[in-house]
């Protein structure tokens, strides 16, 4: 998604909360990669509090992928 690879790629906070403002879900990824999230725990961003606080539900930040 945009904001995996703006998570990724940049770790900008400017272009993350933009993508945000838009309605990108930071627990969403595309089959067989990280979401944004996963990506910003492992590579401990600056942004990850902010992706945190974006997640839908609580539910979702305990989410294990199993494939």
């Amino acid at each position: 998604t945009s904001l995996e690879l703006a998570t990724q790629e940049c770790d900008s906070v400017e272009i993350v909360k933009l993508l945000l403002q838009a309605g990108a879900n930071p627990t969403s990824s595309k089959r067989a990669h990280d979401s944004a999230l996963t990506i910003a725990a492992k590579e401990s961003l600056d942004i990850l509090p902010l992706l945190i606080r974006h997640a839908p539900t609580p539910g979702d930040l305990n989410y294990v992928d199993s494939e």
